[in-house]
């Protein structure tokens, strides 16, 4: 008797559980079904969406860009530098806006980092710093260093060398410390006065086995008596003191 119950409730089991299957495969949509196409539909403005976006975004970019050139934009113009600082102004605005918008992540990422890619080459520091902070924002990238080295080398803003040398940290130990160290290098010979000597003052934590050699030839073609050459140098001894010490 007891076998016959078992195999009754059993097959009461298996019957549901068939059930159920063929209710959730009921439940799934077809591809031609009107509840596909609405998901789908969904799901594609979306994307659109964001693509507009987008495209509006990088617009207004370019147009602000444009009023350096035209110097024909509605913004305070009782003198030059202030009209300029007005676009920049804007700009950074606009890099601060397009954080805030409402759109997927991995959206939003690539929308930044296309802002700090022609942020970085910007006349104005304000904006060339709102682009290292987006930069920092992101994973390292060996293609995002080399757009930061070389939006930077005609710098000659102090302050903005102290944020992108906290930039450069984040590559310490990676391969591309060497560019650094080259950029570096060559900005202690050849930058401005108070950008050169900044960097030359945030040096010692940069200085390693890798790098020790690029930054002992550049101590000996920059001038003893200039500040950049002795903060270069006194950073190099400190190196070598921790070295014989440990």
């Amino acid at each position: 008797m007891k076998k016959v119950f078992i195999i009754i409730g059993l097959a009461i089991l298996s019957g549901l559980l068939i059930k159920t299957q063929t209710f959730r495969e009921a439940k799934q949509p077809e591809p031609n079904s009107p509840s596909f196409k609405k998901k789908e539909k969904i799901s594609n403005f979306t994307t659109n969406k964001s693509k507009e976006v987008k495209e509006n975004v990088l617009e207004k970019y370019q147009t602000l860009v444009l009023c350096y050139e035209t110097q024909d934009c509605d913004f305070p113009n009782s003198d030059a530098r202030e009209y300029d600082y007005s676009i920049g102004q804007a700009i950074k605005e606009l890099f601060i806006k397009t954080n805030g918008l409402d759109i997927p992540d991995k959206e939003k990422e690539n929308l930044l980092k296309a802002l700090a890619d022609q942020g970085i080459n910007s006349y104005d520091g304000y904006v060339q710093a709102e682009a290292l902070k987006i930069y920092s924002s992101l994973p390292i990238d060996r293609e995002n260093l080399a757009k930061i080295l070389s939006g930077l080398s005609q710098s000659n803003d102090p302050l903005l060398i102290e944020y992108a040398m906290k930039e450069f940290e984040r590559y310490i130990g990676q391969p591309e410390e060497v560019d650094i160290a080259a950029f570096l290098s060559t900005l202690f010979q050849e930058g401005g006065q108070f950008s050169s000597e900044k960097a030359s003052t945030l040096i010692l934590s940069f200085i390693n086995e890798r790098t020790l050699a690029i930054y002992e030839q550049a101590a000996t073609q920059i001038p003893e008596t200039s500040r950049p050459g002795i903060y270069l140098r006194k950073a190099l001894n400190e190196y070598y003191r921790i070295q014989s010490a440990g």
